[in-house]
């Protein structure tokens, strides 16, 4: 009789195990009905897609995920307005906002860790909007006048009780993830009396104070990101020549590696984002020295990474202002193959999009007033989606009206075109010739814009 439950049991097993799942409720007040709503997943400062749906009744909007869906921040966008960001820790979610505040009104109904997070959300942004009413009093006010010492003692006091609120929330909630996410909150408290270079040079030196690049869960977040840009901006400086511009990020890369060395992983992903962020603003230097030093892990050498990096250097070689653009044949909505090559404008734009992408979705109707002032000057957009399926994608291309050239091979970041042109965001431009060269990398619409102005 024991076997024969033992054996029930393990067939069981599998089922129990699949059926194994988590709801995700979310109520955004002011949401009309029947609106797509997106569900994303964090990587690094990358947004993948997860799932969509409609919304229901009073802004109501539900998605259910798998056991095997990792821990992290996830972010809920409906379109055409500006998502939240959620934790889900392998539990049940209920919460309830409203869409255009989504912060000041947020209720936590189900869901420990995000009333952890969504306090000190809160919390964190009454702090800060009081800091910065006092600051410009604490810089200008007459340093011999009485009130000034009330002024500075009343800062200095919001900045302790800050640090002190951050304290108590990870010590009372060590080991969840909410903690992880505010601990890398932490920042070195400074002087707000002293120079901004005696700021800047005193942040440089204690930046990484209180945390570890340890928690490889923070990867299903910015958190490691936001932290790693935020150092380098340390370090800029809008006076600086390029070249000097240059030495001072190499000296910023080199103290962020160090504190990254703590675990394999982080310290791949940092070397990759850090590669990929200064390819994306012409830093082509700063990108070979990264790749050329960076390509351990640890006291042993990464094989898998080093091909990796070497892989990025010759693609941000051949994606570089002057090379040849790589050819790329693909299908539009009506299946039909049109391939890069076949356009003889003076420009084309080269668009690496996708439906799901928020910051695509925002530069859209931008775009299309461009494409209007400019598609009879010999100018062409040639859009690559990195949708993955063919009902989003051509369903963003109808509603949204873009009547430029659109293909795509449906196979997300695994597009063969994305991987050529060493596209690791969205939305990423590229401007080529009539000769297929690529003439100009730039980051906005407005930047394309001034482009085709001084050149059409």
């Amino acid at each position: 009789m024991k076997s024969k439950f033992i054996f029930t049991a393990l067939i069981m097993l599998p089922a129990l195990l699949v059926a194994q799942s988590y709801n995700i409720n979310v109520q955004l007040k002011g949401l009309s009905k029947n609106r797509k709503v997106y569900l994303q997943e964090y990587y690094g400062s990358a947004q993948r897609p997860v799932d969509s749906t409609m919304s229901g009744e009073n802004g109501m909007v539900h998605f259910t995920l798998p056991q095997s869906k990792a821990t992290g921040l996830y972010h809920l966008k409906p379109s055409g307005n500006n998502g939240i960001d959620f934790i889900f820790n392998k539990n049940d979610i209920h919460l309830q906002t409203n869409l255009f505040h989504p912060i000041d009104s947020m209720e936590v109904v189900k869901s420990e860790e995000n009333r952890i997070y969504f306090d000190f959300l809160a919390q964190r942004k009454e702090s800060e909007t009081k800091l910065e009413m006092l600051h410009p009093l604490v810089l200008n006010y007459p340093t011999d006048d009485p009130l000034y010492d009330n002024i500075k003692s009343r800062y200095d006091k919001i900045q302790w009780e800050e640090n002190q609120e951050f304290n108590r929330l990870i010590e009372e909630n060590e080991g969840t993830f909410a903690a992880a996410l505010i601990n890398m909150e932490r920042y070195p408290y400074v002087d707000t009396t002293i120079s901004i270079e005696e700021r800047n040079a005193y942040l440089r030196e204690h930046y990484f104070d209180n945390i570890t690049f340890n928690d490889t869960s923070l990867l299903r977040s910015p958190a490691i990101s936001s932290r790693v840009i935020n150092y380098f901006w340390l370090y800029r400086n809008p006076n600086f020549e390029r070249s000097k511009q240059e030495l001072e990020f190499l000296d910023a890369a080199d103290r962020v590696m160090l504190a990254a060395e703590e675990n394999a992983e982080i310290y791949e992903y940092v070397v990759d984002y850090l590669i990929g962020g200064f390819e994306r603003y012409g830093f082509n230097n700063v990108v070979t020295y990264i790749a050329e030093t960076y390509q351990q892990s640890g006291s042993c050498t990464n094989e898998k990474m080093k091909k990796e990096m070497q892989q990025k250097v010759r693609s941000i070689q051949q994606t570089s202002i002057g090379s040849k653009a790589k050819e790329i044949k693909l299908e539009n909505p009506q299946d039909k193959e049109i391939a890069l090559s076949s356009l003889n404008n003076k420009y084309t734009l080269v668009i690496f999009w996708a439906s799901w992408c928020p910051h695509c979705t925002k530069m859209l109707p931008d775009m299309k007033q461009l494409y209007d002032d400019y598609r009879d000057k010999s100018f062409e957009i040639y859009a690559v989606s990195l949708d993955n399926t063919k009902e989003e994608w051509t369903a963003a291309v109808e509603e949204n009206k873009l009547d430029w050239i659109n293909v795509s091979e449906l196979a997300g970041w695994e597009t063969q075109a994305a991987r050529d042109y060493n596209v690791f965001g969205t939305p990423t431009y590229f401007i080529v010739n009539n000769n297929r060269e690529i003439v100009a990398k730039p980051q906005t619409v407005k930047a394309i814009g001034k482009f085709l102005e001084d050149r059409l």
